[in-house]
């Protein structure tokens, strides 16, 4: 349920149902995964904030625009004036993901402020348990540690609900037991933890 609607916005390209679409959450809930699946689907040009003249240019050739963990504070306001009315033009679609949403009252370009009113905006909730438990077994997989079911279960209550916290808690996991030379247990996880 945390990212629901985020991922439908994915899955659904492209039937949305305005050009812009924007992708808020924190860092590590997964935003630069849905951006590259995106890509995969759309073959999307990913850019940077700062980055925005290039984007226009790309937009100019009917290119689908990724812009990645916007920063409003970098941005420039113009270029992405021109990149969304851009995209518009070309038919095509511009998504961009945020760790927060964007200051609208902050705009200081004319019918800026309006274009990203008029963009689909999806929130990424607070992951919730059944989340938390697929990022921990994904993490541990692709590190190729093998645990219990019974340790992911220990970390869930007692680790803080973030999907940052996961990706930290593998991280030293795996670092503790390959420096320890010990299995990953439930026990090991709570005195790492």
């Amino acid at each position: 349920p945390a990212n629901t609607a985020a991922v439908h916005l994915i899955d659904v390209w492209p039937g949305w149902i305005t050009p812009v679409s924007i992708i808020v959450g924190p860092s590590g809930a997964g935003k630069t995964h849905l951006v590259s699946a995106w890509q995969s689907k759309s073959g999307a040009k990913l850019f940077a904030t700062s980055q925005m003249d290039e984007a226009v240019s790309a937009a100019r050739k009917g290119a689908a625009i990724t812009i990645d963990d916007f920063d409003q504070e970098v941005a420039d306001e113009v270029a992405l004036f021109h990149l969304i009315n851009t995209e518009r033009e070309a038919g095509a679609y511009l998504l961009i993901t945020t760790a927060e949403a964007i200051d609208l009252s902050a705009i200081q370009t004319p019918d800026l402020a309006s274009r990203l009113r008029a963009a689909t905006s999806i929130g990424i909730e607070a992951p919730d348990e059944a989340l938390l438990r697929g990022v921990l077994a994904k993490l541990f997989a692709d590190r190729q540690l093998l645990v219990d079911p019974g340790v992911i279960d220990y970390c869930i209550v007692r680790m803080p609900r973030s999907l940052q916290s996961v990706v930290s808690l593998i991280s030293e996991l795996d670092r503790a037991s390959m420096s320890r030379k010990r299995p990953i247990t439930a026990r090991f996880a709570g005195e790492v933890l």
